[in-house]
């Protein structure tokens, strides 16, 4: 088997994954990880399929988005930096070296929210019971933190918002992902501007 392990470029991200990666890989499996290329010193001889910018630039986009907050500490930049930065900047080309890998399974640590979007893309879900539940739950749980997001911004009147913020956050994440699709299948930037705004009128 193939064993993909996914995991945010930072060290505390990737090493647990380390000894179930080296078990897997002594029961015989192929195996690699798709994260940022400057963990490679922590991997050693271990092979690494490089996908996206390390965290240094993954932190200094978020503060650039979010006005000075890179996320590292526990806020409303680390939803920027974990669900909208890393994945703007690094599903495209994991989304490539995943499928040069062709996995058969892919791992992915609690807060890497790209591998489960590339195991969607590869329908890996639909082929493993277990894995489909793990999509699941991540997609529960960016919409959770979009909703959560949604919830502080009308509290401290940053947002204004007609619909409710459970069916914002939901909208939102179709969107999103709506838009990725339409982007990859020809869209022009007029129709995914379109599209954009008209979701910003709707909510």
């Amino acid at each position: 088997m193939r064993i993909l392990f996914s995991a945010t470029p930072a060290a505390g991200h990737v090493l647990p994954l380390v000894p179930l990666a080296d078990a897997a890989g002594d029961a015989g499996h192929d195996v690699a990880f798709l994260t940022g290329p400057d963990m490679a010193g922590y991997l050693g001889s271990r092979t690494l399929v490089p996908a996206g910018p390390g965290i240094a630039e993954l932190m200094a986009e978020t503060a650039r988005r979010t006005g000075g907050d890179d996320g590292l500490r526990l806020s409303g930049a680390s939803v920027e930096l974990f669900v909208g930065a890393r994945i703007d900047l690094t599903y495209d080309q994991a989304l490539d070296q995943a499928r040069r890998f062709a996995p058969d399974l892919l791992v992915c640590e609690a807060l890497d929210f790209v591998g489960p979007l590339v195991a969607a893309a590869l329908e890996r879900g639909a082929r493993d019971a277990q894995a489909a539940r793990c999509v699941a739950d991540h997609r529960r749980r960016i919409e959770g933190a979009l909703h959560a997001t949604l919830l502080r911004g009308r509290a401290d009147g940053s947002l204004k918002s007609r619909a409710g913020a459970a069916k914002t956050a939901r909208l939102l994440l179709t969107v999103v992902f709506g838009l990725r699709l339409l982007a990859k299948s020809g869209g022009s930037p007029a129709e995914l501007a379109e599209v954009a705004r008209l979701a910003q009128e709707t909510t």
